[in-house]
């Protein structure tokens, strides 16, 4: 990932699950699928911190995110979920998309500015409305085949 990019690593159209909790179970399952981090730590990990902080953003959208040790690189992970699910946000709204930020345990700067730009990106409606209106996770990443300026700049 560059300065000048947000890249996707994977996307999970239609996810099934009832809790936050098994939301970001089956997140951590698919990011220690397709890397080398221990599944269970990763969810262990975001099951932690949002015990005690929500991700949950507003306008249904959470934004787990976690520094991992066997982590290289930086990952992200964006879920569209079948059924919206509580995640104690501020506004009260259910989270049907949920982007889940991961990167190697010392990106310390370089993760809080990933972090704020994610964030901007899902607070920006037309993204959300193109996202809802994906029908696989091929649409899902093709909204997000530009670089991350030209969302912001819009």
């Amino acid at each position: 990932m560059t300065d000048d990019h947000l890249r996707f690593d994977s996307f999970i159209f239609d996810l099934k699950a009832d809790t936050r909790e098994q939301v970001l179970q089956n997140i951590a399952w698919r990011l220690g699928r397709e890397t080398e981090a221990d599944m269970t730590w990763i969810a262990d990990q975001l099951l932690h911190f949002e015990a005690r902080d929500t991700s949950g953003i507003g306008g249904g959208v959470a934004i787990p995110h976690l520094k991992s040790t066997p982590l290289t690189k930086p990952y992200m992970v964006l879920a569209r979920l079948g059924t919206p699910v509580d995640f104690a946000a501020l506004d009260d709204q259910k989270v049907d998309i949920v982007c889940a930020l991961f990167s190697p345990q010392l990106d310390n700067v370089a993760h809080l500015r990933r972090l704020s730009r994610v964030t901007r990106l899902f607070r920006e409606s037309f993204v959300l409305e193109k996202l809802r209106a994906a029908t696989n996770e091929a649409d899902m990443a093709a909204l997000f085949d530009f670089p991350a300026r030209q969302v912001m700049a819009a």
